[in-house]
């Protein structure tokens, strides 16, 4: 069964994403299930910086309806490494995951786009559907 839900939560969040965008704390978490495409690794977010900590990467397909595929990431505090080695360990390519995310700080890739054209001004929000 392939589903997305939004469910509300006070967990939580990273000061920052792995761009350095801040992340505001969240209000609505999304819920999805997927099936790992690759055995999950654990990267270092923020080393140039000085502040490095471990962020648990995975690559999720067969995610929603649509069977779209999805790059999760988890920070975890720079203490924490062993942790998150631990839970990388634990996940491996074929693994049915399920995955809670802010949905405040997710960006969207569409790699597949058919036209990109320039606009004069941002649409209103009564103009989006």
């Amino acid at each position: 069964m392939h589903s997305v839900h939004a469910v509300q939560t006070s967990a939580h969040v990273p000061e920052a994403d792995l761009f350095g965008d801040p992340i505001r704390p969240p209000a609505v978490h999304m819920a999805l299930h997927g099936r790992l495409t690759q055995d999950a690794v654990v990267r270092v977010q923020g080393a140039d910086h000085g502040h490095a900590r471990p962020v648990l990467c995975l690559d999720l397909d067969h995610v929603g309806p649509g069977l779209h595929q999805v790059h999760v990431e988890q920070p975890f505090e720079a203490s924490h490494r062993i942790v998150a080695d631990a839970a990388a360990l634990k996940l491996k390519r074929g693994m049915w995951v399920s995955v809670e995310a802010p949905l405040t700080g997710a960006r969207w890739t569409l790699p597949n786009a058919v036209s990109i054209v320039p606009v004069p001004s941002p649409p209103k929000v009564s103009d989006v559907h």
